[in-house]
């Protein structure tokens, strides 16, 4: 008995991320048709791994929200040959119902779901100096701003 292995050349796999610190939820579309949701470690390597072994020869692409994680996770899709948007999360369609009923599989889907229709724009990805430079300026202010309050609090006395 001989295995049979499916072909995807010429076909896109449309992958919606929901990112956390422990884990990641990813919504597999397949060209505009929802396929699943999986449950995976926070690595751009495991999820090029499952897509490489799933759909072999397809194009990949994937989105997810801009946050506190930065754009490293878009940077190593790049180097892995997964096109990889970061997106305002004020830029995905949502219902009322999805806002309602909030879980991270239900928000990677609607990721999905919008890149595969093409309404998803990514935003400006800085480069790592200017990332940097971004993230000093911001533990400065934080810094600033606990000083403040301290000095607040010995004058309160």
């Amino acid at each position: 008995m001989t295995k049979v292995t499916a072909r995807f050349e010429n076909q896109k796999v449309y992958v919606g991320l929901d990112v956390h610190k422990r884990s990641w939820n990813a919504a597999i579309y397949l060209n505009d048709q929802f396929i699943r949701n999986i449950h995976q470690p926070p690595q751009p390597q495991a999820l090029h791994h499952y897509l490489t072994h799933t759909y072999p020869g397809a194009r990949y692409s994937c989105a997810y929200e801009c946050g506190k994680f930065g754009y490293w996770i878009q940077r190593e899709f790049d180097q892995l040959g997964i096109e990889c948007l970061v997106v305002n999360p004020a830029d995905i369609p949502s219902t009322h119902k999805d806002e309602v009923y909030k879980t991270d599989s239900r928000d990677a889907r609607g990721i999905g779901e919008a890149l595969s229709k093409g309404q998803l724009r990514g935003v400006y990805i800085p480069y790592e100096e200017q990332e940097a430079d971004r993230h000093l300026v911001r533990q400065r202010k934080k810094i600033w701003r606990d000083l403040v309050r301290c000095k607040n609090r010995i004058k309160g006395f």
